[in-house]
């Protein structure tokens, strides 16, 4: 629709799709893990190999990442989904990329996803490029969740310095760093740095997510830190004990 337009209201339906098709996914990975190997005999060789990787999964120990409106998904439906949705109770964790606000508020304070951020349900890590940050838009929003939720589910809340909205994309190979920051697809950061720092926070992100150890959620912490100056607390955050206060 042209703009101005409403965002939530737009959005209101896809959310609904995702959270049917997160439920299909997770139903589907349980299925396959009650299934018997010996019974999928018939399988092409491809298939066999994705029959194997979902096998090695835990189907009652689940962790879901998002992208921008991805992010947004996983926020409604932990928030919105979980009482119609038995399926969503086997989460044990979320990750959270550069959340778009925009789909679940078109409030520029903050307050509601602030109420979003105080019920969503299991501990989250949230990454944000640097440049989605800066947006008055949505950066309120994205703090006022992180601080909502408290130390004990945001494990840690963090700005990926000289990133843009685009970092995770494979967009980042298709041409020269020149090219793609003309095009404003890579952000000002030196490539060569931000990406091992991505890999290695998202790298500690599963870690802390998907074990109950409190042990690890301070090794989440202390290694963000290590990982300065390319990744950075979004709030004022002890990395030792993992607390964290709005900036």
């Amino acid at each position: 629709p042209p703009w101005p337009y409403d965002t939530v209201d737009f959005n209101k339906g896809f959310l609904e799709q995702r959270s049917a098709a997160l439920d299909e996914a997770i139903l589907a990975l349980q299925a396959v893990a009650a299934t018997p190997p010996n019974s999928a005999s018939a399988l092409q060789p491809a298939e066999a190999a994705l029959d194997n990787v979902l096998r090695g999964a835990d189907p009652d120990r689940l962790l879901l990442a998002g992208h921008s409106f991805g992010a947004a998904s996983l926020v409604h439906y932990m928030t919105k989904a979980v009482p119609a949705a038995p399926s969503s109770r086997v989460v044990a964790g979320v990750l959270l990329m550069d959340l778009w606000p925009g789909a679940l508020s078109t409030d520029l304070s903050g307050s509601e996803l602030r109420t979003l951020g105080a019920e969503f349900p299991v501990p989250f890590v949230l990454l944000v490029s640097e440049g989605w940050q800066k947006l008055e838009w949505y950066s309120p929003s994205i703090r006022e969740f992180a601080a909502a939720a408290g130390s004990t589910r945001c494990l840690a809340a963090s700005i990926v310095r000289g990133a843009v909205h685009t970092w995770i994309s494979d967009s980042h190979i298709w041409a020269p760093g020149w090219l793609l920051r003309a095009l404003t697809v890579m952000g000002p950061g030196d490539w060569g740095r931000v990406w091992p720092a991505t890999a290695k926070a998202l790298q500690l992100a599963i870690r802390a997510l998907g074990n109950d150890d409190s042990r690890d959620a301070v090794v989440l912490c202390k290694g963000l830190a290590a990982l300065e100056p390319e990744i950075t607390p979004l709030l004022k955050t002890d990395f030792s004990g993992c607390r964290s206060s709005a900036k």
